[in-house]
């Protein structure tokens, strides 16, 4: 054999030697499980925690019986009207009153530029059609077609569809636009009077209601309520015993018991330091105090000085509001005096 035949021998028989090892290999790699490092192995499994959502309003006896004492006058036909100081609770409330009566809801919240329009509707814009005919050569006619888009408002769709209505805080809309509901309540219609419709009433559903709140008369920008609605309406006041109280700031504000009682002590003995201001002894600023020391983990605690600056920090403003001084200076004095006598 040649030297070149045998050199072409060897290489051939190499060759197929790096294959059948390079063959061997692959088939161990497949056969062994592969190695995983720290990155690729998975996490145990957590067992998703189920979250609850908390409920604006917090189930007590109290609540209860104002809450079944409602349902009791809607159920029967009347609307009802919940009203108390600021901060009490009544929009919650009302919410939890709507929920129950498995209807769907609509709320609608009372201010001094709401108009009858924003209640029954209005023009929304206009659509044109145009017809052009060209059949005959000769003849050309156009024919232009423009109709005005009238969209009914929250009022008229919710009576229409039978929803159970919120009208919140309706004492601090104009009287003028209350008028509306005279004839809703009375003859269960809605008069469409200055919405260009050709109907000139909307009857009103039979599982329609409403359910009013206000704040008292002399709260700053409500107006006076007409005796012909407030003839027509169920009056029950949204007033919580102190227990009441303080299981509403305790659950909402995700405190303890005690802790929910300092806060609520604190705004009563802000209460007896300014005896002319009435409207301090609100849920939503012991739900503002609890909570921002809550969430800044700064201890409830009367001798604790960053309580102490949350509560300042949080009805100062209250105190000048409420006409209890003309000063922050002054208000922080008597927030801190309301602090330190809290036990």
């Amino acid at each position: 054999m040649s030297a070149q035949n045998q050199t072409s021998s060897r290489r051939t028989a190499a060759q197929k030697n790096r294959e059948n090892l390079n063959r061997k290999r692959n088939q161990s790699q497949r056969s062994a499980p592969a190695a995983r490092g720290p990155q690729d192995q998975k996490p145990p499994e957590k067992k998703e925690e189920k979250k609850q959502g908390r409920k604006n309003y917090v189930e007590t006896e109290e609540t209860k019986r104002l809450i079944k004492r409602a349902d009791r006058c809607l159920m029967s036909g009347y609307p009802i009207h919940l009203t108390g100081r600021s901060g009490a609770g009544k929009t919650a409330l009302a919410l939890e009153i709507a929920a129950r009566r498995d209807r769907p809801v609509t709320v609608i919240t009372g201010n001094h530029e709401i108009t009858n329009e924003d209640l029954l509707g209005g023009i929304t814009g206009l659509t044109s059609t145009k017809l052009v005919d060209n059949f005959i050569r000769q003849v050309y006619k156009k024919e232009v077609n423009i109709k005005e888009n009238w969209t009914p408002g929250k009022l008229v769709e919710a009576a229409e569809k039978g929803h159970t209505l919120i009208y919140d805080e309706f004492s601090r809309s104009r009287p003028e636009t209350n008028n509306l509901f005279l004839s809703i309540l009375e003859e269960r219609v809605i008069p469409l009077y200055g919405t260009k419709q050709n109907k000139s009433h909307v009857p009103v559903h039979p599982e329609f209601n409403i359910i009013f709140t206000s704040n008292p008369i002399e709260y700053a920008g409500v107006f006076e309520k007409q005796d012909a609605l407030m003839d027509r309406l169920i009056t029950l006041e949204v007033a919580y015993t102190q227990r009441t109280t303080e299981s509403i700031i305790q659950h909402k504000a995700d405190v303890k018991q005690k802790e929910a009682k300092v806060v609520w002590g604190v705004l009563k003995n802000l209460q007896e330091e300014v005896k002319e201001a009435e409207g301090l002894l609100s849920i939503r600023s012991a739900l503002m105090i609890a909570t921002i020391a809550q969430k800044a983990e700064i201890s409830i605690n009367p001798e604790d000085e960053e309580f102490t600056q949350v509560c300042q920090d949080v009805l100062s403003g209250e105190v000048i509001r409420f006409e209890g001084t003309d000063t922050f200076a002054k208000a922080s004095r008597l927030v801190k005096n309301a602090v330190q006598k809290t036990k």
